[in-house]
């Protein structure tokens, strides 16, 4: 998945948003900043800040596939 709309980026995000694994959650920080190195960040008393709409293409697919492979590890 190379064309993410906006409402593929708005569910890919809820789906970040509700995961409360420490593990997944330093997977997807790792993923968002390989593919976007200069990425700014604002960290409040909620957590952590970014424009998600402004990523690199290539990081929703691999976003996507990760909580693909999360969910199949969840259900089995």
């Amino acid at each position: 998945m190379s064309n993410y709309t906006h409402s593929k980026k708005k569910k890919l995000a809820e789906k970040i948003e509700k995961l409360t694994d420490r593990k997944d959650i330093i997977e997807v920080k790792n993923i968002i900043f390989k593919h976007n190195p200069d990425l700014s960040t604002v960290k409040n008393a909620t957590g952590v800040l970014l424009y998600f709409h402004k990523l690199a293409p290539k990081t929703y697919g691999e976003l996507h596939k990760f909580l693909e492979k999360r969910l199949l590890k969840e259900c089995t």
